[in-house]
Parts: C-alpha cells; structure tokens; sequence
C-alpha cells in the first residue's frame, strides 16, 4: 500500500464495515508524512464497498491515462481471481491456469497459456503442471518449447519463468529463481509461502528463493528423465538436438546438479549409426561387466572420429566409444570424471589397455 505515496501525494481510503449497525462509513486520511485522520462521512455517502482516492503529484499524470493503467493491471494483476474494471471494461481477462487442476485443463488451454506467456507461436515439446505443499507450497506451470533463439543469433535469452504469490506478480521473469541454463523454460511459478513483497526485500528472501529455486529444478530434471524414458524418440530427437547443449552448460557450471543432469545427456556411439543417439546408461547396459572405464572421442563429425588412429584400437578389440562433436562435450566429460562408478576417459589418453596385458602393450595410444 505504501506505493501509493510513490505517485500520490495524498492518499483517503472509504469504507463502510460489513456490519450495517456500526453506522456510516469512515474516511482514513494520510500525506505519508508520518500521521493520518480518521472520521466518519455524512450519512448520505454511505455506500457498500472500499473507495480509494489517490491525489497525484506533479509529474505522475501518465497514471491517469488508461492504457498506463491497463498495462499495470495485465501485468501485475492479471490473474487475480475476481474481476478488475477500468470505464466499465474487465481488464484482467486471463486465467490463472497454473492454480488450476490438471484435470481441469485442456490441450488447448495450455496451449494458448504458453503462448501468451511466452510470447511464442510454436506448440510447447513438454508441459509440466504441478503443485506440492511440502517442503514449500509451490503451483508451477512449466513449458519446454520447440525451439530456442539463441541459435539464430539473437543474443543470450533473458529468463523464462515469472515468479507469482497468490496470482500475483512479484517479479517478471525472475532471474534468481531458476538456474541460467535452464533461461530456455518457460511459465509461471507462485508459492504463498512468499511475501508480496519479496520483490523489495531480495536481501531478507534470497534464501527462500534458493529453497524454491532447487525445489522447482530438481522437479524439472526428474520430469525429463521421465519423458526420456516414456517417450524415448521424441526426447532423443526432438527435445535433446535443441536444448542438449543447456543441460551440458549446467553440468559445466553447476555441480549440485551434475548427477541428474549426467542422466539426460545422449551422444552417438561407434556402436551406433549415424544420428542414433545412446546415454551413458544404455553405454553401462551393452559394455562388459569388466570394463571399468566409458571411453570417449573428440572430433568435428563422424567420419573424422572412424578414421581417427586413437580409435582404430576401440574398432580392433570391439570396444564401443562416444562419439563427442561439440567443443562444450569434453569439458562435460572432464567436469562428470565418472559415471556409474566407472570413470569417463578420452580415447587419447596415453597407456589405454583394451585387451589382456599383451594386447595392451602392443596397442595402447601414445
């Protein structure tokens, strides 16, 4: 309520209490200089409801304007759940579909929520809709897109999800609530247990924001290995091609999440054909129980990696190897070490035993 002193230099506030017998409404004056009047109005004014007049200061004219006033509203309000009216007319006419049960969302639905919060056109790849209560109380609505800009030039994307406390907004696509590397998630997260005013007081709330923050991306990263197992093709095709290169980025700069993030990574193997894509897992499944280490190898293509000599003792002993084509992959290989116990090693190194004692002398890599 103090902002109103922001644009006004006088704020009065009428209400008449619910309770019909307490007489005429009562009039709260301030200047916002440290005192304020109260006293009753004249029996003909009294009227159902709560007025505020705001009288404003000298320069603040733009906030008589209507579309000033529409946009505060759809922004900061637009989810409210009872109507907002500016000359008549309902501003606030979107649905707060995140505090919505998923059974009571259609496709369509989400799908006009993503694009109107998104800005996009495009039909979302994944929608995550949730609510917890525990360790914090959190409704989320969450949008993997089809594509990213980044990739065409376009600069460094700005954060996707905005951060809402009972439908309203606390901060416009919040940056200290996700991780950077996941900027490419979009949608909307509130949590009650959030002051309104958080916004003001990152200092005093920043360590909530964190708990929210490692709350909301854990659920994300379990919800991608989910789809990656449920719907195998559509994440190794789809989904990973776009977005791969964030979660290495995570990996890279973010070792709390390395271990779940290590999980959703898939790369070709020389086992594999050309574009077929294997995890590490799927690596560990078809590799022998003796083998205790997952190999790797860095090249610009394929065809570079076959005919690469620190492959030709992998192909001689029957050995399966990653094929690693992005400059980001071996500083992921190197920032993990290890996988499933087993350590992550470039077919570069020097003294490589693929085969009994012999075998490894003759054909280890220098």
């Amino acid at each position: 309520f103090y902002s109103a002193f922001m644009v006004g230099d006088a704020v009065s506030v009428t209400s008449k209490a619910a309770d019909a017998a307490r007489g005429a409404p009562a009039v709260w004056s301030s200047r916002g200089e440290g005192s304020f009047s109260l006293e009753d109005t004249a029996p003909g004014e009294a009227r159902r409801g709560c007025r505020i007049v705001l009288q404003l200061r000298e320069g603040m004219e733009e906030y008589c304007r209507k579309p000033r006033l529409e946009e505060i509203v759809r922004k900061y309000s637009n989810f409210v759940g009872f109507p907002i009216k500016l000359d008549g007319e309902v501003v606030n006419t979107v649905q707060a579909v995140w505090a919505m049960g998923k059974d009571d969302v259609t496709e369509e639905q989400y799908r006009e929520f993503y694009r109107f919060v998104a800005h996009a056109y495009d039909d979302p790849l994944f929608t995550l809709h949730f609510r917890a209560d525990a360790p914090l109380d959190v409704k989320a609505l969450f949008f993997f897109p089809g594509f990213h800009t980044e990739k065409f030039g376009m600069g460094r994307m700005e954060p996707g999800v905005s951060l809402y406390s009972r439908k309203v907004l606390i901060e416009h696509k919040a940056p200290d609530l996700l991780p950077d590397w996941l900027r490419f998630v979009k949608g909307v997260a509130d949590s009650e247990d959030l002051p309104l005013s958080v916004s003001r007081e990152k200092a005093q709330d920043s360590r909530l924001l964190r708990r929210l923050g490692d709350v909301l991306t854990r659920k994300i990263l379990r919800f991608l290995d989910e789809q990656a197992r449920k719907d195998t093709e559509k994440y190794k095709k789809e989904f990973f091609p776009e977005f791969g290169f964030f979660l290495k980025e995570g990996i890279c700069q973010d070792p709390r999440y390395q271990e779940q993030l290590s999980k959703l990574l898939y790369f070709e193997t020389a086992k594999g054909g050309d574009g077929e894509l294997s995890s590490l897992d799927d690596y560990l499944a078809q590799c022998p129980p003796e083998q205790d280490e997952i190999y790797y190898l860095c090249a610009p293509g394929r065809a570079m990696a076959e005919a690469s000599p620190y492959y030709e003792v992998f192909k001689k002993e029957n050995k399966d190897v990653f094929f690693l084509y992005s400059a980001i992959d071996d500083f992921v290989m190197t920032n993990l070490g290890t996988y499933g116990g087993k350590k992550l090693v470039t077919a570069e190194s020097t003294g490589l035993k693929l085969g009994d004692d012999q075998k490894g002398k003759e054909g280890a890599l220098t």
